[in-house]
């Protein structure tokens, strides 16, 4: 439980945006159809690439903090971003569902 917690603690430092560009996504394969998903695919793994850039650069210092309590951030950035792909993933299977 302690582990879910810091987790959440490190993903909220870029969540709303990630969010907030994945239900972007969605509303782009709900306008256009599923013929567009390549594009919006490569854009979110653009998008996230550029987040990991930039939170690893202006949160660095925070690493020893989550280090310290048992989270290298290795493990801290496989499994933020597992888990925020894995919302992308179901966002754009519930938007072509529902198209």
């Amino acid at each position: 439980m302690r582990t879910i917690r810091l987790l959440l603690l490190f993903y909220q430092f870029y969540a709303y945006i990630s969010l907030s560009l994945s239900l972007i996504c969605a509303y782009i394969l709900y306008t256009n159809g599923a013929g567009i998903f390549a594009i919006v695919f490569w854009f979110k793994i653009f998008t996230l690439t550029t987040i990991v850039y930039f939170v690893h650069h202006y949160k660095r210092k925070t690493y020893p903090y989550f280090k310290n309590l048992g989270l290298p951030p290795r493990r801290l950035w496989v499994s933020t971003l597992t888990f925020d792909f894995v919302v992308f993933l179901v966002l754009v299977i519930l938007t072509l569902q529902l198209r």
